[in-house]
């Protein structure tokens, strides 16, 4: 006769205080996996007699503690073992009955050598089983961050490979990220995931294990499967309810089947590396859908992580902040920059300069400008993650245009503020996508010029004068100018009989729909990529130059502030107004003798500068500024560039060079000439002004037509 279960079960926090800090033990305990389980069996032991639970519940800690058995024994793989305990304690959890309970002999035999994994359903999975807690949907984020980083790893792993593929640590790198995946993914129940990992750990197994020789074919495989893993996180990330549960990106199946026959085939001994035909679907590179490349799925579609890992290292590691938090320090510390600033200029301070308060805010102005230093040295990141996953870009590029190219970097551990790091990633993408598809020439062509066939881009870091400096060079054809022009002349970008420099030539390509592409492809072609180049290098305060040479190739180099929350900046008064203009943009600064000044009646003014016409933009007539000195010889010019042009700002007065928190000017609000604001040390704003705006406000507004006609006297 069975004995009736319970009218009533009681709460019996030792086994809910087991089960959870065994599913911790799981998921970050530490020690390697033989450790972790005897630390989980411990615990499971301890509740194994609890007769007050369903017997569904009893008989899936039964199986648990079985399956743990046998790994400690030596009589399965411990890493299955450990995920058949994780599903097992995720169903004890949810207080949902497993489908079935089959003995855990089956999951740990199928880890014991690469064959018996080597043919993995190519269906995706039903259902995904989705964050199976609350605890879980916590943990998810450290997890997704985490996996990030391994697959860049393995990535960079991967192509190391195809350069070397003797080589013996990339493929353990990459084995060791996928195989952490799998097994977090599969205590957290991200079924679909944790199957895919399982996947490319079998096929790299087989690599590991000498059965097969990597090749290219490998490299694509495993590379999209990269791709596909981050597609899956951010599907999860952003659509974690029911509804989406199950629901995998469209290469899924057909990656898992690529994989499936490869394995197959390999198990069978009949496979040669490169050997099976895989459907362009599973293999195609990131960058071949025209219009997100490789690149951008790397950063998880443009989403930033939760979580990054700052630079405030303690003794024995890393603490990962979460970005908003990095973001508040970064702004208190620049508003009590602000605040002393305000008590420095107080007149009770001003008017002792020499007396003990004085003296006080001095010391305070010390700590307070390492405070700043330090909040903002939190936010800065090297380049290195950005220029590997460049690597991948140009990987697939490579392949999808069938050229043979080489990526040569240096300045990897170049630092720069995250936030630039997203605002940086498009414009490199394009910049990349442009040069494979109209620098870099086909082996054949290169060959018949005397070169070598395979093409080489350089990519360079470095910091200069307070600057970041980021140069992209490659030997291919170079522009070429007389088609440029035509094309400008054609669109009506230029006039006919405009007299251009090579330079003014050259910067045409940033002109919006002007392409010289012979047709429009995948990569490039519609006129839109350089232009967005130049928006996004000017949204962030720096300017772009280009050197080409016919036949040699072309030399981008971009100039960038190291930050964008705070601006070295010279303050200058016009009048009874002050504005600020960015020390990155000056080049130089003097009062002008009368004799150096130049009125021309069709172009304006000038000043001659070491032999050359400098033009001269009033400010006072840009903003309507009444009161201002008009005689350039009694006032001081400023000479900025835009990264084009260079031209001569007249300004009443220079006060002196400063560090400024900027602040965007509210979204409703446009002001041609201004890129934001900043609070001045007597509580006023004064304006950041942007010099390439400036320029255009300058030459289309009535005041510079007048000026132009009546010489500014």
């Amino acid at each position: 006769m069975i004995a009736p279960e319970p009218a009533a079960m009681p709460e019996h926090a030792d086994w809910d205080t087991q089960i959870n800090q065994a599913a911790l033990e799981l998921m970050v305990g530490s020690g390697d996996e033989h450790e972790r389980a005897r630390a989980v069996h411990e615990l499971l032991l301890a509740i194994r007699d609890d007769q007050t639970r369903p017997v569904w519940m009893r008989d899936a800690l039964a199986e648990a503690v079985s399956t743990l058995d046998g790994a400690l024994n030596g009589n399965g793989a411990t890493d299955a073992a450990l995920q058949r305990v994780a599903v097992l304690l995720e169903h004890i959890s949810d207080g949902t009955a497993p489908a079935d309970t089959t003995s855990s002999a089956q999951s740990t035999s199928s880890a014991q050598s690469p064959s018996a994994q080597s043919s993995p359903s190519a269906q995706s999975p039903s259902a995904s089983a989705g964050l199976p807690h609350d605890v879980a949907r916590e943990l998810f984020h450290e997890f997704m961050q985490e996996s990030l980083d391994g697959l860049t790893e393995a990535e960079n792993a991967l192509l190391e490979l195809e350069t070397n593929a003797s080589a013996t640590e990339p493929i353990n790198v990459a084995f060791r990220a996928f195989h952490t995946i799998k097994g977090s993914a599969a205590f957290l129940g991200l079924d679909a995931l944790s199957v895919l990992a399982h996947d490319v750990e079998s096929l790299l197994a087989f690599i590991r294990d000498g059965v097969a020789n990597f090749g290219e074919q490998h490299a694509d495989l495993l590379l999209g499967s990269a791709d596909v893993i981050r597609e899956l996180l951010e599907l999860e990330r952003t659509h974690s309810d029911d509804a989406w549960a199950g629901r995998v990106p469209a290469g899924y199946a057909p990656l898992r089947q690529a994989i499936a026959e490869v394995l197959d085939q390999l198990t069978r001994g009949e496979a040669a590396p490169g050997s099976v035909a895989m459907s362009e679907s599973a293999t195609a590179p990131a960058t071949a859908n025209g219009t997100q490349p490789a690149i951008e799925s790397a950063t998880a579609n443009g989403s930033q992580p939760a979580t990054v890992a700052a630079s405030a290292s303690s003794g024995d590691g890393w603490a990962r902040v979460r970005t908003q938090r990095l973001d508040q320090l970064v702004d208190l510390a620049g508003e009590l920059a602000i605040a002393h600033s305000m008590v420095a200029q107080d007149e009770v301070v001003t008017q002792d300069r020499h007396g003990p308060i004085a003296r006080k805010v001095l010391h305070m102005a010390k700590i307070v400008r390492e405070l700043q230093d330090l909040s903002i040295g939190l936010r800065m990141v090297p380049l290195r993650p950005l220029f590997q996953r460049l690597h991948r870009l140009v990987r697939d590029l490579a392949h999808q245009s069938g050229k043979q190219i080489q990526l040569v970097m240096e300045g990897e551990d170049t630092e720069i503020d995250r936030t630039m790091v997203e605002l940086l990633t498009n414009p490199l993408v394009h910049m990349i996508r442009n040069a494979v598809d109209h620098g870099l020439e086909a082996p054949e062509e290169r060959t018949a010029h005397g070169k070598s066939g395979s093409g080489t881009l350089r990519l360079n870091a470095h910091h200069e004068g307070g600057a970041v400096v980021i140069v992209l060079q490659d030997d291919g054809r170079g522009l070429d100018r007389g088609r440029i022009l035509q094309k400008a002349l054609d669109r009506g970008v230029v006039t006919t009989g405009q007299q251009l420099s090579d330079a003014d030539i050259d910067a045409l390509i940033f002109a919006p729909g002007l392409s010289t592409a012979q047709s429009v492809t995948e990569l490039s072609g519609r006129g839109v990529g350089m232009d967005v180049v130049y928006q996004n290098i000017e949204a962030m305060r720096g300017r772009i130059e280009i050197a080409s040479t016919p036949g040699e190739g072309t030399r981008f180099t971009l100039r960038l502030p190291l930050t964008l929350a705070v601006t070295d900046g010279m303050l200058v008064r016009v009048a009874g107004e002050r504005y600020i203009v960015p020390t990155f943009n000056i080049l130089t600064s003097f009062r002008p003798e009368p004799s150096a000044l130049v009125t021309e009646a069709r172009s304006g003014e000038f000043v001659m500068l070491h032999g050359s016409p400098v033009a001269i933009v009033r400010l006072h007539h840009v903003f309507g500024i009444e009161n201002a000195v008009t005689d350039p010889a009694a006032a001081i010019l400023v000479v900025i560039t835009d990264g084009h042009e260079r031209f001569a700002l007249l300004v009443d007065e220079m006060l002196g060079q400063h560090q400024f928190v900027a602040k965007p000017l509210a979204e409703a609000i446009t002001v041609a000439g201004v890129a934001g604001s900043a609070v001045l040390g007597d509580g006023r704003v004064g304006l950041i002004l942007d010099p390439g705006s400036l320029l255009s406000a300058a030459r289309t507004l009535p005041p510079w037509t007048a000026c132009v006609r009546r010489g500014c006297s």
